[in-house]
């Protein structure tokens, strides 16, 4: 490298190892842990360390997420494409757990890969190492997006029809809320172009360092991060405007059972366990999001000081950076696993619904058989009729997505009461 490059705010002696202005020697130079190990001057013990802690745990968290996959679709039975039979969503319509699932075995097995690339020093240009280090992450953010859009989907639709058909007060409107289909393919599509834009920043970035242009390669990287904080907070936003709305859905139709008096005490507990999993679910993933839209735009702004000057800062920012990853999945997993035990115990619930239907028409009956029949308006009546005929196809659609929140709806519960 010539001396003009040493004149900019920092040069790298080999591959991206990282030396403050007018440093003479290479132990105050740091390495860019993110695609380099070998050739560290002072922290390259401890970086190996950390990623054959990463490679490990990748390989436990590979295995749980592949024996949970297989377990749920082999046993279990359930597929990644959610059923509309009603023709209600959109082009994309995952199943939340199994695409979740699928896609983090993806990113964990591509960590592993990295991990093992960089230890082994097997990838010697910069834009394959900053591409694979790009591509990895790029999978994590789709698995949660995919996670959030069939968790969307995964909340009937005809029960928001039905409380629409009986109940129109202003006061219930609000609490009535879907995305539409379109909204949703529109999120998808712009998630799919912003993991193509992150992975040719990558791409440019790592070019500039292989030919050791460092102005432009500072420039990209600069920009690289930056828009990895951009959309990470898109998605923080989404996940918070989205995952409220649908909490508010769950809350209303847990109270909604509820008030029917005689509701059965498993739909209930399913109910809640539903509502539990996802607000937990909802936690852990806006606490990753939040951590790496922060970490991103840090680290893109002032990663020469974080590398070159704070050396404690940048080795605590690299070991949550390498570890985080794993570890949330799994918890994710053990969340996911815990709440598919307590449902395996829980009776089921659709006999019990029908009981008490039949009971509750009974008790109606009795109750009501010398006064005049008071008959739910013609615009009730027909939604009723239509309702009746595709009540098992829903009734199946929602039980392929009972592991992500239960809602197993029945039209009778909204006849209007005389």
């Amino acid at each position: 490298m010539n001396q003009s490059s040493t004149n900019n705010s920092f040069h790298m002696p080999s591959g991206e190892v990282l030396c403050p202005p007018g440093s003479t020697t290479n132990e105050s130079c740091m390495c860019d842990w993110r695609v380099q190990i070998r050739g560290c001057p002072s922290e390259s013990s401890y970086i190996e360390n950390l990623y054959l802690v990463n490679t490990l745990a990748c390989f436990i968290v590979f295995i749980m997420i592949t024996g949970l996959l297989i377990w749920r679709m082999a046993v279990k039975g359930q597929g990644l494409i959610s059923k509309d039979p009603l023709k209600e969503m959109g082009i994309l319509r995952p199943k939340p757990l199994e695409c979740f699932l699928l896609l983090n075995i993806f990113h964990v097995a591509s960590r592993l890969l990295y991990s093992v690339c960089l230890i082994s020093d097997f990838i010697s240009a910069n834009y394959l190492k900053e591409v694979l280090h790009d591509v990895t992450f790029t999978i994590s953010l789709a698995s949660l997006a995919i996670y959030l859009i069939g968790l969307i989907y995964t909340i009937p639709r005809t029960h928001i029809a039905a409380q629409r058909a009986v109940t129109m007060s202003s006061e219930d409107r609000p609490s009535i809320w879907v995305l539409r289909p379109q909204m949703i393919d529109a999120f998808a599509f712009f998630l799919f172009i912003a993991l193509i834009v992150l992975n040719a920043f990558a791409f440019t970035s790592g070019y500039f360092v292989d030919k050791n242009n460092i102005k432009m390669a500072e420039t990209w990287i600069t920009i690289h991060y930056l828009g990895w904080s951009f959309f990470c907070w898109i998605i923080i936003f989404g996940i918070l405007y989205f995952g409220k709305r649908l909490i508010n859905i769950i809350e209303k139709h847990i109270q909604d059972t509820k008030g029917y008096g005689k509701a059965p005490s498993s739909k209930l507990r399913n109910l809640e366990h539903g509502l539990k999993k996802l607000r937990r679910v909802r936690v852990l993933l806006l606490g990753d999001l939040i951590f790496f839209a922060v970490a991103s735009l840090f680290f893109g702004l002032f990663r020469n000081f974080i590398l070159t000057y704070s050396p404690v800062l940048s080795l605590f920012l690299a070991t949550c950076w390498v570890l985080i990853v794993p570890l949330t999945n799994a918890v994710i997993i053990t969340i996911l696993a815990y709440e598919i035990n307590e449902k395996a115990r829980m009776p089921t619930i659709r006999a019990k619904t029908t009981t008490f239907n039949q009971s509750k028409s009974n008790d109606y009956s009795t109750a009501h058989s010398n006064m005049p029949p008071k008959y739910p308006s013609k615009s009730v009546r027909n939604y009723q009729k239509n309702h009746e005929r595709e009540q098992d196809l829903i009734e199946s659609a929602s039980q392929e997505s009972s592991d992500s929140i239960e809602l197993v709806v029945n039209p009778k519960h909204h006849q209007p009461s005389s």
